[in-house]
């Protein structure tokens, strides 16, 4: 068995338990990936959550050969998602060192500021977020060098939407989200869910990202009758979210993304309104029954960091190996050669659900409902399968 086929059999197999190897010859050019996130400490919103999944990759490829022998080397560009300024200069900082492929830009504003600089430095990028319909295929900020290792956003928070009224049977839901494209399209997609389904939004609420005090959000919420609410923020606003519903008796269901997995195990959430929250997210690391490949490397990440997986970690994850079945495909380290690879990766039972690119470049398909408990445990209610997505335009 090649040493990157072995590799990429971990997540099914049990990762961790990595048989001895020789290792990566050094007479074949390395596999080169730029991480493009910060670490936690460079700005108000970031995590370790990223680096600490790429480097579980990084080190399972090592230790069991390289990528047919060839070693796997990291080198980390910030990526302030606040400072878009700062996104594309750094960027173009991490495209002069010519890594074989890039992984990260957490943010969708990120990956539609980055979209000609991409197709430019014609380098694949594999998004560690969502598809959005201004980022993929056919829309002004595509590029045919990014990847998005997410989800289709409109269609989590189309089916998020749908959930909260045919599920929870919630009648008037409060729409509540950043000012930014990544809200506004939230809150635009809630919507026209919203009409299909014949109710219109109790009342919808946005703020900027680095909002501390969402109290008038909250207050409105309150005094339109919502018996449910819609969020789609970043963590720091989910969390502020729910703590200020908590003080000011607000204790609705919420209905929320990726984002309030993060809010969810900071510990800064209530109880109240924390065993009132539903998401529909990639993968949930709650309670991972429903995946044989889920499960394995949330039991890999809690042996190495001591913390189960999260979702922003395991796309990190993911977004190595996908590099790293990409070379061996190409049998290259050339970004082209690896760029057209990874449209051919056959569907592969990963880290956060299943992997496939579509059309549009957007590569997961699978969608968890989960609920979470008071205590910050959760329970998948239901696992779906979303259609491929087809290119704007």
């Amino acid at each position: 068995m090649g040493a990157l086929t072995l590799s990429l059999t971990l997540v099914s197999s049990g990762i961790g338990q990595v048989p001895a190897a020789s290792a990566a010859s050094s007479s074949k050019s390395p596999v080169t990936i730029g991480l493009l996130w910060d670490i936690k400490g460079e700005s108000s919103v970031d995590i370790n959550d990223y680096q600490n999944g790429a480097m579980l990759a990084v080190k399972q490829l090592n230790t069991a050969g390289g990528v047919d022998g060839r070693k796997v080397i990291t080198f980390r560009q910030p990526m302030p998602p606040l400072d878009l300024q700062a996104t594309v200069s750094n960027f173009l900082s991490a495209v002069a060192k010519k890594p074989t492929a890039m992984v990260g830009i957490p943010a969708p504003n990120q990956s539609q500021s980055l979209g000609t600089d991409i197709t430019r430095a014609a380098i694949p990028v594999l998004t560690v977020d969502v598809g959005e319909p201004y980022d993929i295929t056919g829309s002004p900020a595509a590029s045919e060098y990014a990847w998005f290792l997410g989800n289709y956003d409109p269609l989590i928070s189309s089916s998020l939407t749908t959930y909260g009224v045919k599920t929870l049977g919630i009648k008037r839901m409060a729409l509540l989200g950043g000012n930014d494209t990544y809200g506004q399209g939230g809150i635009d997609s809630a919507k026209a869910t919203l009409k299909k389904l014949g109710q219109t939004p109790a009342t919808v609420q946005q703020f900027s990202e680095t909002a501390t005090d969402l109290t008038a959000q909250v207050l409105a919420m309150k005094s339109s009758n919502a018996d449910g609410v819609f969020a789609w923020s970043y963590p720091n606003t989910i969390a502020v979210q729910l703590k200020q519903m908590a003080q000011n008796g607000v204790i609705i269901p919420t209905l929320a993304g990726t984002s309030a997995e993060i809010a969810a195990q900071s510990g800064a959430v209530p109880a109240s309104t924390l065993s009132k929250l539903s998401i529909a997210v990639p993968c949930n690391f709650g309670d991972t029954s429903y995946s044989k490949s889920v499960a394995a490397f949330n039991k890999a990440y809690q042996a190495a960091y001591g913390t189960p997986g999260t979702i922003n970690a395991a796309w990190a994850y993911d977004g190595v190996m996908t590099v790293a079945r990409a070379v061996k495909i190409a049998n290259s380290t050339d970004p082209t050669a690896v760029n057209k690879a990874i449209a051919k990766i056959p569907s592969t039972n990963a880290a956060c659900g299943v992997l496939k690119a579509d059309a549009a470049h957007v590569m997961n398909h699978q969608l968890v409902f989960a609920k979470f408990n008071g205590d910050g445990s959760n329970k998948t209610e239901k696992v779906a399968t979303l259609p491929a997505t087809k290119p704007v335009g």
